[in-house]
């Protein structure tokens, strides 16, 4: 697979957990590309409430930088504050109105590093996976919009964190989209679902992650997607939640499955498009 790219497109990076080493597994079992998302900000023992978000924007890009200068992999840096910070500074003491307030900074400083070409995307933001209280849902909400105008001002991707995503919350999310400018095919979809059919009228982009499963069903159901592992780079849990080589071998067995076409969409030209970037073997 020499002429083919190979991207995954939502890989993790801890400095406690394999960090580059992730990288070096990703390049030796024929990886070339990597967006890396940085993680919430106790990941990398940095409160925010006492230094913002920057601090730790900063230590994911020491971690693409030292990637990028042990091994041939390009890396690039996807910015921004996870949503599951709402809950977990509002256990903290703080209000939902100063939670959300600084979390919607932490995304404009996300937008700043995008203007200075140290990141290429904000994410991941959105909305909790777990159940919350309604107004923890409407704020997260409120918080996701933000991001989106922010992108837009700057025409940037957003890598999107939801709940499982059915037909219905599809479309109130692509209506929340329309409220802002941001181009609907520059929301990308973090941990997709496979099993929806992806209509003419939905351009929101899937990533999926790929278990053998999810990849039929992305196939079957015509989506036009990108691949990735969710791998969070935790020491307790290794492997979690694929491991760094899984995007080259799954690259290698769906060439039995589908055409050369399609794998240069999935890993060259829709993240090309999305991400406005040049991808080379």
């Amino acid at each position: 697979m020499t002429e083919l790219p190979i991207l995954d497109n939502h890989m993790h990076l801890r400095p406690d957990g394999k960090g580059v080493e992730a990288v070096k597994e990703f390049e030796r079992a024929g990886g070339t590309h990597i967006m890396h998302v940085s993680l919430p900000s106790w990941n990398y023992n940095i409160d925010p409430r006492q230094t913002g978000y920057e601090p730790a924007y900063e230590k994911a890009i020491q971690l693409t930088n030292k990637a990028m200068q042990e091994t041939d992999i390009q890396v690039y840096n996807v910015l921004g504050v996870h949503p599951a910070e709402l809950t977990k500074w509002i256990g903290m003491g703080m209000t939902l109105e100063e939670a959300s307030e600084m979390m919607k900074q932490g995304i404009t400083t996300a937008r700043k590093y995008v203007e200075e070409n140290k990141a290429i995307a904000i994410g991941e933001v959105g909305r909790p996976h777990y159940d919350v209280k309604p107004q923890i849902m409407e704020e997260s909400n409120k918080i996701m919009k933000h991001a989106f105008n922010q992108a837009a001002d700057i025409d940037c991707p957003v890598q999107l964190h939801t709940e499982s995503m059915n037909q219905q919350k599809t479309k109130q999310l692509q209506k929340t989209i329309k409220q802002t400018k941001l181009p609907e095919n520059k929301v990308i979809q973090h941990f997709a679902n496979p099993n929806q059919h992806q209509k003419p009228d939905n351009q929101i982009t899937p990533s999926i992650v790929a278990f053998k499963d999810n990849l039929k069903k992305a196939l079957k159901n015509k989506q036009n997607f990108m691949m990735e592992t969710d791998y969070i780079d935790d020491p307790e849990r290794p492997g979690a939640v694929l491991g760094p080589k899984t995007i080259p071998k799954r690259t290698r067995w769906l060439q039995n499955h589908t055409t050369k076409q399609k794998l240069l969409q999935i890993h060259k030209h829709t993240p090309e498009k999305i991400y406005n970037i040049q991808i080379k073997p």
